[in-house]
């Protein structure tokens, strides 16, 4: 049978009295320190993103500045921001060519030279079947319809970045103002990626 209140002494009354108090506050205090770290961490990791945001900026841009005083004009470098090069063949007659897709996949933060869908001519032999180097075609084929298609094996020519960022063509075609080939450590360290640096 159930014992009833009336049944128990005065101080072992007390005493269940004090336990169910006690337990209570004990719940309350840890309660109440799970709320303080939540509040904490909900303000603590926006500061921290904050900062690193901050530090990366500023690295960024004393990465290109320096780079911009001693600029690289070479391509044989494969640590350097590097894109695919296609093909266009007509007979010993070829076109090499640079895509914005491929730039635009390296995620620039300043932006690209190209828009969507078009191709620079970089680099011809003989007569270039038909086309010119620096020239930014819309979709260049062979008038018979032939598409560029990326060399085999494999090349890359490297890009050339502003110092805002912006990639403002390849290294094999010179381009007016400030740029220069970058290192991918100096690309990554603002967010930019590198897909075709596999090595």
């Amino acid at each position: 049978m159930a014992r009833c209140d009336i049944d128990r002494s005065p101080a072992e009354f007390y005493r269940t009295k004090e336990y169910a108090v006690n337990e209570d506050m004990t719940n309350e205090t840890v309660n109440s320190n799970a709320r303080r770290r939540l509040v904490r961490g909900a303000f603590a990791a926006p500061a921290a993103l904050t900062l690193y945001s901050g530090s990366v900026a500023a690295a960024s841009v004393s990465c290109i500045a320096k780079q911009l005083t001693n600029p690289i004009t070479t391509n044989g470098d494969t640590t350097l921001v590097r894109v695919p090069l296609y093909r266009l063949a007509n007979g010993a007659n070829t076109a090499t060519f640079v895509r914005q897709a491929d730039i635009a996949s390296l995620m620039p933060p300043g932006g690209s030279y190209l828009a969507t869908g078009q191709a620079q001519c970089v680099g011809i032999t003989g007569t270039g079947a038909g086309f010119s180097v620096g020239t930014i075609y819309t979709s260049p084929a062979l008038p018979n319809g032939t598409m560029p298609a990326i060399t085999s094996p494999i090349q890359y020519v490297a890009v050339r970045v502003s110092a805002t960022g912006k990639i403002e063509g390849v290294i094999s075609v010179p381009s007016a103002g400030a740029n220069t080939a970058l290192h991918t450590s100096c690309w990554t360290s603002f967010g930019g990626l590198v897909p075709f640096n596999t090595a």
